[in-house]
């Protein structure tokens, strides 16, 4: 996935693309080589689905007023 996210960002405008993985059972040190990657996210699950689209939302605002 990293990998992916590594040709996302080679791309023309594609650093202005916010990118949020999803996994389970993740260490800490995992997060933060997500989050080095170029990800503005980890969410892990489980998670609650009622609440994914508030979350990524609040994500998404982040990111955009970070940039």
């Amino acid at each position: 996935m990293k990998g992916t996210l590594k040709e996302l960002r080679n791309m023309p405008n594609g650093q202005h693309i916010p990118v949020v993985f999803m996994t389970a059972r993740i260490q800490q040190a995992e997060k933060q080589q997500y989050l080095n990657s170029g990800a503005v996210a980890v969410i892990e699950k489980p998670f609650d689905p009622s609440l994914l689209g508030d979350e990524l939302d609040a994500i998404y605002r982040q990111f955009r007023s970070a940039n």
